[in-house]
C-alpha cells in the first residue's frame, strides 16, 4: 500500500521518468522512502523480474539517478525473491534515505526542480520548504548561517583578547573567510543562496538557447514549481 514513505511501480517508465524520478528526489527531501519496483500500484500485484531483467533494471536505476538527481542521495537497491509456478522472480526494493544535504535536485533536459514527498504524494517544493529543509540539513553549520548584520571587527576586540588570553592564540576570523551573499534572508545560508544563484543561471542559459515558450512547456509537463530564473 503507498503511503507517505512506500511508493510501487510495476515497471520503470522509460520514456517519461519524470513520474518515478520526482518520488526519489521527494524521499531524500522529505523522510525518505522506499520504492518497490516490480509492484502493481494500485492492486499491489506482485509482477517482478526474472534474474537477468532485475540486473538491467537495477543498472537503469543507478544509472538515472547518478545523472539527474544531485546530490545523488544514498540509496541501496534489494533484490526480493519469490516463487511462482516453480519460477524464480524479484522485486525491486529501492531504500532512499532523507539527504544529508539539501535541498536534493531532480534535473532533466536542463531543467532543475526541488519536490517534497507528502502524504503519499510528490509534488514540487514550496518556498517555505525549501527554506526548512535547508537549515534542516545535517551538514549545515551554525557558523554557516548568512545574516544581514555588518561585520564590524571593532565590536569583537574583547572577545579577541579572551581567546589570545585563554588559548594562547588569536581567534580566527573565519566570516572573513566566507563568501558574502547579501542577498540572502537572515535565515537561509549563504552556500545555499549561491546554489539557488547557480541554479537559476543555469535555467537563463538554457532559455536563451530553447526559447521561453520551450521552457514553459517543459515546466508544465514534466517539472511545475521550478523558480523563475528573472527572479
Amino acid at each position: 500500500m503507498e503511503n507517505a514513505e512506500q511508493e510501487c511501480k510495476a515497471r520503470l517508465n522509460r520514456r517519461d521518468i519524470v513520474g518515478w524520478m520526482k518520488t526519489i528526489a521527494g524521499f531524500a527531501n522529505a523522510d525518505g522512502g522506499n520504492m518497490f519496483i516490480g509492484v502493481e500500484d494500485k492492486a499491489n500485484k506482485l509482477i517482478g523480474f526474472d534474474r537477468i531483467e532485475a540486473d538491467a533494471e537495477r543498472n537503469y536505476l543507478n544509472n538515472q539517478i547518478n545523472e539527474h538527481i544531485y546530490p545523488s542521495p544514498d540509496v541501496t537497491i534489494r533484490f526480493l525473491p519469490y516463487s511462482i509456478h516453480g519460477s524464480q522472480r524479484y522485486v525491486l526494493e529501492l531504500t532512499v534515505p532523507s539527504s544529508g544535504i539539501k535541498p536534493v535536485i531532480f534535473k532533466i533536459n536542463g531543467v532543475p526542480a526541488i519536490y517534497m514527498r507528502r502524504n503519499g504524494f510528490t509534488n514540487a517544493a514550496a518556498y517555505e520548504e525549501i527554506r526548512r529543509i535547508s537549515l534542516e540539513s545535517t551538514h549545515l553549520q551554525y557558523d554557516m548561517l548568512a545574516s544581514k548584520s555588518v561585520y564590524r571587527p571593532e565590536e569583537f576586540r574583547e572577545l579577541e583578547i579572551f581567546c589570545q588570553e585563554h588559548n594562547g592564540k588569536p581567534l580566527t576570523e573565519k566570516c572573513d573567510q566566507l563568501p558574502v551573499y547579501p542577498e540572502a534572508p537572515d535565515d537561509v545560508y549563504g552556500s545555499y543562496e549561491s546554489y539557488r544563484r547557480e541554479i537559476r543561471e543555469e535555467m537563463a542559459d538554457w532559455i536563451e538557447v530553447h526559447g521561453r515558450d520551450e521552457f514553459r512547456t517543459l515546466a508544465g509537463q514534466a517539472v511545475s514549481g521550478v523558480p523563475d530564473p528573472e527572479k
